[in-house]
């Protein structure tokens, strides 16, 4: 759905993560699928919000991690895919 809608250029999927966290006052254990989304600042508050919409928990797991350096041409390819020229070029 994010790449469907150009919110994303790229989606990494980790398999069988070990969670342990707390919910609803005890400690859980969960085996989780683990994404690294790629994409703009500027079209990060959007993928977020279809995150919310479409996750089945109740407060799925969305942090923003900021890209400190990175391939040059990679880091465009992200802004143009999501069609997010004026980030394309100053990603970070």
């Amino acid at each position: 759905m994010l790449l469907d809608r150009k919110l994303v250029a790229c989606v990494s999927i980790l398999e069988n993560a070990k969670s342990l966290y707390w919910w609803e006052g005890k400690i859980e254990e969960a085996v989780e699928y683990v994404l690294m989304i790629k994409t703009t600042k500027k079209k990060s508050k959007s993928a977020i919000s279809v995150i919310k919409k479409e996750h089945p928990y109740e407060v799925p797991e969305a942090i923003i991690l900021p890209i400190i350096d990175g391939l040059e041409d990679y880091l465009k390819w992200i802004g143009e895919v999501v069609n997010d020229k004026e980030e394309a070029s100053s990603i970070r």
